[in-house]
């Protein structure tokens, strides 16, 4: 108690601050009291701590307005970025399906045309209502997530679909190169494919060919790419080119004067394997010419006029037919 009395004592004495000027301004003398100076600091004190509060909100509230604002603009600017993305898709698919069209291509899966690509979809269309309304805060994170698993979807589709383009173009291509196509031989056709009267035996017997005869040591070619799987004499055929071009094509070249190939190698379509010549059964010089499919012999004429490939493999699909109907 001695001690709060002693206290109270020195609060209630008078405190005395006095301003001189030196000059002829009489001094200014104030009065305060210890408790009235110690009330002034306590609430200057308080005044202090709770400005600097206030300023601390403000600036918080300021730093993250400016923050979200920011964000807003770069959610537009993705969302911008994810429309052009997915106009682009859009042209990527156009032309996909041009590609398709030009190629006939009849896949067994409709990759495209399965993955509802035909318009937006309504959370599309609702983004773009805010994009044009202006509403950026309304832009979350599930529009953009949305979005974004869209496009990635698509691109995994249309990926499928270009792998599948370039599978298709490399199978089309291989069965191009592996179809016999053009004569092996410049000449005149002295002898066509089918039933004739042979021209030593004089007997009826099926030409499993067709002859072209022209001068000797005339350049004979490859009518297709693939590897010569014998290249020797054989009885009646002479010496004998034999080439097997994948895709179930193998064709036979016969009476040649000269082979310029060897077992193993690897021709191309326009290369030459040998010379015209008259070596076998033969009453002249000419090469005898010989496709086969799926090892039967079939009509070289239709693969030996102009190019046109469609027709050429229709006909082959139509000898198979006859083939199995035997």
């Amino acid at each position: 108690m001695k001690f709060i009395n002693a206290l109270r004592r020195e609060f209630k004495r008078k405190m005395t601050v006095m301003f001189v000027h030196h000059g002829k301004i009489k001094p200014l003398r104030f009065n305060f009291s210890l408790s009235f100076l110690a009330f002034c600091f306590f609430t200057w004190t308080a005044v202090t701590i709770w400005a600097g509060f206030l300023s601390g909100r403000h600036i918080d509230y300021v730093t993250t307005r400016a923050d979200a604002r920011i964000m807003q603009v770069r959610m537009l600017f993705v969302a911008d970025e994810l429309r052009r993305t997915k106009e682009l898709l859009a042209q990527v698919q156009q032309n996909d399906e041009s590609l398709r069209n030009l190629l006939a291509m009849n896949s067994k899966q409709a990759i495209i045309s399965s993955a509802s690509m035909g318009g937006p979809t309504p959370m599309q269309s609702h983004t773009l209502g805010l994009l044009l309304s202006g509403n950026l805060g309304r832009i979350d994170n599930a529009h953009i997530n949305m979005q974004t698993l869209s496009i990635t979807e698509k691109s995994r589709l249309l990926q499928n679909s270009y792998d599948t383009i370039l599978q298709h173009i490399s199978a089309e291509r291989a069965r191009y190169l592996a179809t016999p196509i053009g004569w092996p031989a410049q000449g005149t056709l002295t002898s066509p494919f089918g039933m004739r009267v042979h021209p030593i035996y004089r007997n009826r017997s099926f030409h499993r060919g067709l002859d072209i005869a022209n001068s000797l040591n005339t350049p004979v070619t490859a009518t297709a790419n693939g590897v010569v799987i014998f290249a020797g004499r054989r009885a009646g055929f002479g010496n004998v080119v034999v080439v097997e071009h994948g895709h179930n094509f193998r064709t036979l070249y016969a009476h040649l004067n000269r082979i310029s190939v060897s077992m193993g190698e690897r021709v191309t379509r326009g290369q030459r394997i040998g010379l015209m010549g008259a070596t076998g059964t033969a009453t002249g010089v000419h090469v005898h010419y010989e496709v086969h499919y799926r090892g039967q012999p079939i009509n070289p004429m239709p693969f030996m006029r102009g190019f046109d490939f469609e027709n050429r493999q229709q006909h082959v699909r139509e000898h198979a037919r006859a083939n199995r109907g035997r």
